[in-house]
């Protein structure tokens, strides 16, 4: 074997994004001190140096190949959709081209006359061993950029002031190394726009508003004022400023809190909110700090395609550049450019990872599947020596633009994973997201056939660049076993005891009839409530029976005047029936008039009951938790106290450990 002490260490790192991080490593065999020391600095926080790159062997492969195949009948998220052929995809990566190609003119500007004096840059060296772990970068400077004509806009100044204000209102910014921000130079955004696109902004700081209107006009999604260049100067310079910061050691890793965003911008043309792309020029500036061919990772996870990034980088090897988007009809940009079969071209070709998803409605499961069996794969064969994230937050919950189901949890989760890629060296640049206030309520979905048919596109597409996604083809079923006829000739149907005889059953037999693990998980009832999207209190997201997810309560609620006070004698409700169907499986209790109906995967009574009669929550008898149909959320209020009391008095006989449940 030749697992290297770094290998070792990225394991240990990804295993820590699991149980909350509860994680406990026993020696067994072997006793290679190296190893140990890379494993103990991982736990202590250190993911130290970065491994090379790794290229899987065939053997390992086709090992991985046997295993997948093995467990694919077990668990939904292995499964894969049938791959495509790729006969027709040089025709129709040819007529795509062609589609795109059609009206990419850059509006004609005029340059700077003005140069400026570059900053003296800081030699690398060796790597540095970081002084501080994460640094935070913001200047509220970047809020004079707005919208002279609708002060509506999605893109607000308010968006970055709200982050910087959650962020301190965690903590979470107290904890950061706060560095300045400074603007971008000529030198930094010329390395990624044309002289032309750089000077058409730069002479947009003196036009009136009307010019101003005009010039905005002649890109797609973009308005302009007359703070407008300087700020996005600044935003870039910041993602630069940050990149600096850690690949000299100064921290670990950065936030870049910034606007405008900057992923749309292609090299001669702003667009989709963007001016200069910010990422591109930090990752440009990297490159140049490093003095060679920087290997850098740049994982763009906002709902849009950066179109603006790809075209930037798609002849370029020393960056992989990896999307996760909506590409479906005329979402933004649109056009055939974030298709999976867009793979990079020339000496770029199978650096461009497009992982486009097929309509909205993507959530934790699909990003996690994508990052697990797709982006880490793939980033590890390549060894970034920094990554860089395109952290658009408008495929969150809640988004008015993206449409998708992605909860805060999933975005730390990303994080952690890109977290130990390149030594730790890791930049987060702010792109989208416009419902910074939405928070998460429960967004635990099963990974859905559209959303493998997705990740199966992008992986088919990309075998031929990267040996770590060619897994040999599952193997061929087996041949259906006979049928199993019983032993005993007195098991009549509706009999209660149906099993065969010992002798009958064969360990192949075992293995077919061996139930799913989601079917014993569900069994295990593991989970609450969720409501229907066909409920009459409006289109909540529909949850997977038996689906393991987190829940982040609401603490108030506006229906909590509906709540009464619980019946003085309730003996019987712990175990009461259903009163529609007589079901005992999986019963709730009304807050309003206390009757017991079944939930939603029983009968459904109970959301039937509360729609007719205006009740608007729920608690269950399983596991107390209160369920409001109107807000579409789990609710822990004081309001709740007496029901949930007495129930709980009810089921154990005993006072609650807790007087807060």
């Amino acid at each position: 074997m030749e697992v290297t002490p770094e290998g070792f260490a990225l394991l240990t790192h990804l295993l820590s994004a699991l149980a909350g991080g509860r994680l406990l490593l026993v020696l067994q065999g072997g006793s290679e001190p190296g190893a140990l020391g890379a494993v103990l600095r991982t736990l202590l926080g250190d993911p130290g140096d970065p491994p090379g790159p790794m290229t899987p062997t065939p053997s390992g492969l086709a090992s991985v190949a046997r295993a997948l195949d093995t467990h694919r009948k077990y668990w939904s998220c292995l499964d894969c959709a049938e791959e495509e052929e790729e006969e027709e995809e040089e025709k129709d990566e040819e007529e795509e081209e062609e589609e795109e190609a059609q009206g990419d003119g850059d509006p004609q500007g005029t340059e700077e006359e003005e140069e400026e004096e570059e900053e003296g840059e800081e030699d690398l060296g060796p790597w540095p061993h970081p002084v501080a772990r994460t640094g935070l970068l913001y200047d509220e400077r970047m809020e004079e950029h707005y919208n002279l004509w609708d002060s509506q806009h999605p893109e607000a100044p308010q968006r970055v002031r709200r982050v910087v204000e959650r962020l301190e209102e965690l903590g979470l910014a107290q904890r950061c190394l706060r560095l300045p921000a400074r603007p971008a130079s000529l030198r930094q955004l010329r390395a990624c726009h044309t002289r032309a696109h750089v000077g058409a902004l730069a002479a947009s700081s003196g036009l009136r508003p009307r010019e101003l209107r005009a010039a905005a006009g002649r890109y797609n999604s973009v308005f302009l004022c007359p703070r407008s260049y300087a700020c996005a100067r600044l935003a870039a310079g910041t993602a630069c400023a940050a990149v600096t910061a850690v690949l000299t050691g100064k921290v670990r890793n950065a936030l870049a809190v910034v606007r405008p965003p900057g992923h749309h911008a292609r090299p001669g043309l702003a667009g989709g909110f963007c001016l200069f792309n910010n990422v591109a020029v930090a990752a440009r500036h990297g490159q140049r700090l490093a003095g060679g061919a920087l290997r850098v990772l740049i994982l763009d996870w906002d709902v849009h395609h950066g179109n603006g990034t790809q075209e930037i980088f798609e002849e370029d090897p020393s960056v992989l550049y990896v999307s996760l988007h909506r590409h479906d009809g005329s979402f933004f940009p649109g056009g055939p450019g974030g298709s999976p079969r867009r793979r990079g071209k020339g000496p770029g070709s199978g650096f461009t990872v497009n992982v486009g998803w097929g309509g909205p409605r993507a959530g934790d499961p699909d990003y996690a599947a994508a990052f697990t069996r797709l982006v880490l794969p793939v980033a590890c064969q390549f060894a970034p020596q920094l990554v860089l994230v395109s952290a658009g937050f408008d495929a969150g919950r809640g988004d008015p633009l993206g449409g998708c189901l992605v909860t805060p949890p999933t975005f730390g989760l990303m994080t952690h994973l890109l977290g130990g890629l390149a030594g730790g060296r890791l930049v987060l640049v702010l792109e989208g997201g416009y419902n910074l206030g939405a928070t998460a309520e429960g967004a635990g979905q099963c990974a859905r056939a559209a959303a493998l048919r997705a990740l199966e596109r992008t992986r088919t597409a990309q075998r031929r660049a990267w040996t770590c996604l060619r897994l040999p083809p599952p193997r061929a079923p087996p041949p259906a076993p006979h049928p199993v006829v019983a032993a005993s000739a007195d098991i009549t149907p509706g009999a209660d005891d149906i099993t065969p005889g010992a002798d009958d059953v064969t360990p192949d037999d075992v293995v077919a009839a061996a139930p799913p693990l989601e079917d014993i998980l569900r069994e295990l009832r593991l989970g609450a409530e969720p409501p229907a999207d066909h409920a009459p209190w409006g289109n909540e997201e529909e949850e997977e029976e038996g689906a393991l997810f987190a829940v982040t309560p609401l603490l108030d609620c506006p229906h909590l005047g509906a709540v009464s006070p619980p019946p003085a004698e309730g003996q019987g409700l712990e175990g009461a029936p259903c009163r529609a169907c007589g079901s005992r499986r999986e019963n709730w209790l009304c807050l309003s008039c206390y009757w017991v109906l079944c939930g939603r995967y029983v009968g459904g009574h109970m959301l039937a009951h509360g729609g007719a009669l205006g009740h608007p929550l729920a608690l269950s008898l399983r596991d107390l938790s209160a369920w409001c149909y109107p807000c579409g959320g789990y609710v822990h209020h004081p309001a709740l106290l007496p029901a949930k009391t007495l129930l709980y008095r009810l089921k154990f006989g005993t006072d609650p450990p807790t007087p807060t449940l």
